[in-house]
Parts: structure tokens; sequence; C-alpha cells
């Protein structure tokens, strides 16, 4: 028998300690154990018994059998690695058709190599349906998944339905449907934590308080592959670098309603054919760190070699925005997008509030190409532009029509370096101006071949914003205009 010590008085109690504390004897009111305690108990403490309802062994299939953990039986004392439900700690072992229910913690936890979870029912959890650790070669396919994690708070280390801890190497979860959840429906998958290697596909989630979630405080490749997913009201996909930069992501063919991907020092990132619709009201993720950035469909922070390709993004108050973090962004294309009914912006490269600034943190970036997209915003706010542009960064082939301003140009407010822009042979139709160069010094900028509805203007920018007078353009800039015909 195992126990762990609890502080005595009131509820929400947590274990006195991790370890688990044999009992091999017990004299009278004595308990003497095979391991010593890590802390000292004074008297009306309390100790509970802990034990997983069932462990396997190699090579064990587990089939049609209902573990109910009767979580109202015990709410004095809840914690992740506690009273799982069933624990796969060996070689290819089976859960296949059983129903787990009230668990008291997590439902499933899996530890060994070549296991498979499959056409399983979750419901009513206190914690996560499932939690790997040191989990390997791994199959999580066709379980459902309602109402998990109800006392994560309290389990702890249940940050999804689906748990990723440490060490799991080449796992596969598909054709899972995943409801309810009051936490993420991923994560965390700590990519410092030896974690790679992970295929999430073509799953169903709806309801979660966040979609996926992956960190790393190290620079490694976690070659993940996201997949072919249906997900609403799901909150955001986030793939996050502390202070490093994660590498190795793809995130294609899946279609997300009020949802959103947010990318922070991420390399060699993939977002391809993915359709993304967000409402006015749609609720993302309420953890990512500037209010003025987290509502985008597709957010790129401080990448390098990332793809944006062939994305179909409606709704919502912005659509594609990329801007620096640790670095500048580096060698990013934004290809073959439809964006269409944002209120603030279709595509927004740097931070909206910083554009002009002489901050290379917002407003320099390199190798930053939007190339044939197509752009229609026929519900911008009042004074905004579909399509804002940092420096050094190429709009090309593109189609923008919209309401307000069509597209803008931004540079620094005091350095005259050349900016190196290219902006050609794009189509404007726009109620407002259609290419706007909001810049003092116009080095270096390129504006060929445009089909524009309204004379293309060069602006210089005061220090005051708001007060903008016609300046002359610089020997190096090249300004051809072309009047969209009429009918």
């Amino acid at each position: 028998m195992s126990i762990s010590p609890i502080t005595a008085g009131g509820n929400n109690l947590h274990a006195g300690e991790f370890n688990n504390h044999t009992v091999y004897d017990i004299t009278g009111s004595v308990l003497n154990f095979h391991n010593t305690l890590e802390k000292n108990y004074k008297a009306g403490d309390k100790v509970v018994v802990s034990f997983a309802m069932v462990r396997d062994n190699n090579n064990v299939l587990f089939e049609g059998l209902e573990f109910d953990g009767n979580a109202d039986g015990n709410d004095h004392f809840l914690s992740w690695a506690r009273h799982t439900s069933l624990w796969l700690t060996s070689v290819g072992s089976r859960a296949n058709h059983n129903r787990f229910t009230h668990s008291q913690g997590d439902a499933i936890s899996v530890q060994g190599l070549d296991n498979i979870v499959e056409n399983n029912i979750f419901e009513d959890l206190n914690g996560s349906a499932l939690h790997l650790s040191a989990a390997r070669q791994t199959i999580v396919r066709s379980n459902r998944m309602n109402r998990t994690n109800l006392k994560a708070d309290r389990v702890v280390h249940a940050e999804a339905a689906i748990t990723w801890s440490l060490g799991n190497q080449d796992i596969l979860v598909e054709h899972n449907c995943i409801r309810n959840v009051p936490a993420a429906a991923f994560g965390h998958i700590l990519v410092h934590g030896n974690n790679s290697g992970a295929d999430v596909r073509e799953n169903s989630i709806c309801e979660t308080e966040s979609l996926m979630k992956v960190v790393t405080n190290q620079p490694l490749d976690i070659d993940l592959l996201f997949t072919g997913n249906r997900a609403t009201n799901t909150g955001t996909l986030s793939l996050v670098g502390l202070n490093t930069h994660l590498r190795g992501v793809e995130i294609s063919g899946n279609r997300i309603h009020n949802g959103a991907i947010y990318a922070k020092n991420t390399d060699d990132l993939l977002i391809d054919d993915n359709h993304i619709s967000l409402t006015d009201d749609a609720s993302l993720n309420d953890d990512i760190e500037s209010a003025n950035n987290k509502f985008a469909a597709v957010s790129v922070f401080g990448g390098r070699n990332v793809e944006v390709d062939g994305n179909f993004i409606s709704g919502g108050r912005k659509g594609v925005q990329i801007y620096n973090s640790l670095a500048r962004s580096e060698y990013v294309t934004v290809t073959g997008n439809s964006l269409t009914q944002q209120y603030e912006n279709a595509l927004l490269i740097g931070h909206l509030n910083s554009i002009d600034s002489d901050d290379a943190n917002y407003s320099d970036f390199s190798g930053v190409t939007l190339t044939d997209n197509f752009v229609t915003s026929d519900r911008l706010s009042s004074g905004r532009a579909a399509v804002e542009l940092g420096r050094r960064t190429d709009l090309l082939g593109s189609c923008i029509e919209s309401n307000q301003a069509g597209a803008r140009l931004h540079g620094y407010t005091v350095d005259q370096s050349t900016a190196d822009t290219l902006v050609r042979g794009n189509r404007v139709n726009a109620q407002g101006e259609s290419l706007t160069a909001r810049i003092p010094y116009t080095r270096g900028y390129s504006l060929t071949d445009n089909t524009a509805s309204s004379q293309i203007v060069a602006a210089l920018l005061t220090n005051n914003p708001n007060s903008e007078t016609a300046g002359p353009l610089s020997d190096e800039c090249h300004l051809q205009y072309v009047p969209v015909p009429k009918n």
C-alpha cells in the first residue's frame, strides 16, 4: 500500500510531497515506510491511500471496461501524480473501447513504448483524458473526450485534454473528438523537455480554452505537424520561444472558426492552406503578451524562414500580422492568401502603434515579401488601411479592394538610410488613397506598374502623425501611376 501525506484543514488540499510512500509495516497506530518523509507533520494531519486504479505489464489489452473514478467521493485531495485510472508504463499495451468517467486525476497516463489508446470514451474528468510522460511511438486514435480538466487547477499539471509532459517522442494523435474543455486541447508541449515528433491530424475540437500550446526555452526542433483538423471556438494555437527560437512546425489544411495561430520566435514554419474565420467577438487566447497583437488570425512574431501560403482568412480585427521580437522577422513570405472582412487591417507588417517609429524592433524587416494576395476590405474602420507595410517589405502582384485606404508604406522618422522597398504590379481599388508612402526620406522605394483607382501619394510624415505635407521624391525612388480604367 502507498500513501500520500497531506496537511489537514479545509478543502482544496494538495499532496505535501511528491513521492508516494510504500507502507511495509503497521504497528498499532504507527506506519513504517520504505522511504523517509520529506517534511514534518503535526498531529491531525492526514494521509490518503494513493494508487493507480489499474497498471499494466507488457503487451496487455484493456478492452470493454468501465473505469469510474468516483471523483465526487474524493474531493478533499486531488493531484495529477495520484489516482490515475489506468497507467500504461510498459511496452505494447492497448486500451480499446473502454469508458473513463469521474476520474479523480488523469484518466490514462502513458509512460511506455509502442502503446495504443483507441476508441475510448472520456467524460467528466477532474484531470486530463491522457497524460503523456516519456511516451514513445504512441498512438492516440478515435477517442471521444468531453468535459475533461474540470478541476485542473487542483489536479495541477493537467494543462490540456491531452497533456504533454516530458520526454515524449513520435506521438500520433488522429481522428479524436474533443469537446467542452476549460483548458487547451493539446499541450503544454515543452520542447526543452525532450519532446519531438508530434503528428496531430484530422481531429475535431470544439469549445476549448485554447487549441494548442508549444513552448521552449532552448533552440530546438520539435518536428510538429498539425494538419487537417477542424476546430470551433478553440482559442489560439500558440508557438512560443522564450528568449530563444523554436524550429520545425507545419500547420496546414485546417479549418478553424474563432481560433487563431500565434507564433513567437518560431523558425522554419509553414502555415499553409488553412481556412480561418473569426467573428468580431471571438474570444482568443488570454495569455498572449500584447492585447494589441492577439486579434490577428495569423501572427508571426520574430520568425525566420516562415511561409504563410494559400490560406483563406475571413473576419476579425486583423488578418495576417508580421512583427519583430528578439530579432527582426526575416525571410517571411505571405503568398497567395485570400483575406476578407477584417475591420482593422488585412495585412499588417509591423506594430500598428509603432510602425512609424525609429525603433527597428517594429519598423525594420528583412526579406518580408507579400505576393499574389487577394484582399477585400469593405468594412474597415474609419482611417484604416487594408495593408500597412514597414520598411524593407515588398508588395507584389496583389489585388487590394478597400472601403478606406488601400496600402500604406511606412518608414523611419529620423533614419535616412535606404528603405529597399519594392511595390510592383499591384491593383488597388480604394475609397480613400490607393497607395500612400508615409515616409520622410524616400530613398530606396520603388513603386512601379501599379494600377490604382486614385492618385498614388508620396507624403512627408512630420512629428505630428496627423499633419502631413507633400514631400518631393528623391532620385532613388521610382513612382509610376496607372489609373484604373473607368467603365
